[in-house]
């Protein structure tokens, strides 16, 4: 089994290459762009990898950012020395991204987003018509349409919750105060009701708070 820390050491390339290039582990059948990858193959920005079924692959790039692919998963990955981004169509992915790297990955219901202020480790889950987000560290959220759901660390959501409308709390204020003005209104209309009942038959009514006594003459 592979483990999304495990360290792969590049060597000593030109300075673009440091920018565009990602080395790859593969345990199983992994291909990348629809040829079978072998560990320790050089990985470039717009590649797609999948992996087959019981195979997964850890991915290492050169802005420090790591994925782990887990089993019958296929991810089109892009990345540069401060973004990482891809495209996952299916299966399940573990992402770690440091400190100053942007990541964003697409779904077919949404997009994940981990804010680059503080480093972030996160696994998405694809399911049919919907994505699970599990938050291990760093400031992490779903995003569908114009809204995003921010997820804690040790928290998960799901694309369907995401886009459920947040609870409107001034609302259920509004008509809790609706309910007591309601209230209050057909407490007066029956105070009022007894008075002129009252001075009707020579009574008279005195209110204190919410007891009355009634004299008559």
């Amino acid at each position: 089994m592979l483990s999304i820390s495990s360290l792969v050491a590049f060597g000593s390339p030109s300075s673009s290459a440091k920018e565009t290039t990602g080395l790859i582990k593969v345990n199983g059948t992994v291909a990348i762009n629809g040829t079978r990858a072998e560990s320790g193959q050089t990985l470039f920005s717009g590649s797609t990898i999948n992996t087959d079924t019981e195979s997964e692959s850890v991915v290492t790039l050169r802005n420090s950012g790591r994925l782990k692919l887990g089993s019958a998963t296929t991810l089109k990955l892009g990345f540069s020395e401060s973004s990482l981004s891809g495209s996952l169509k299916e299966g399940s992915i573990d992402c770690i991204s440091p400190t100053g790297v942007r990541a964003e990955i697409m779904t077919a219901d949404g997009a994940i987003i981990a804010d680059p202020v503080q480093p972030a480790q996160f696994r998405i889950q694809v399911e049919e018509c919907n994505t699970n987000l599990s938050v291990r560290a760093g400031h992490v959220g779903i995003r569908t349409g114009d809204k995003v759901r921010w997820v804690a660390a040790g928290e998960s959501l799901s694309t369907a919750d995401a886009s459920a409308p947040m609870p409107q709390q001034n609302n259920l204020k509004g008509k809790k105060k609706a309910g007591l003005i309601i209230a209050l209104g057909a407490a007066a209309a029956i105070i009022i009701w007894v008075i002129v009942r009252n001075h009707n038959n020579n009574c008279t009514t005195v209110v204190s708070g919410t007891a009355s006594s009634t004299t008559c003459q």
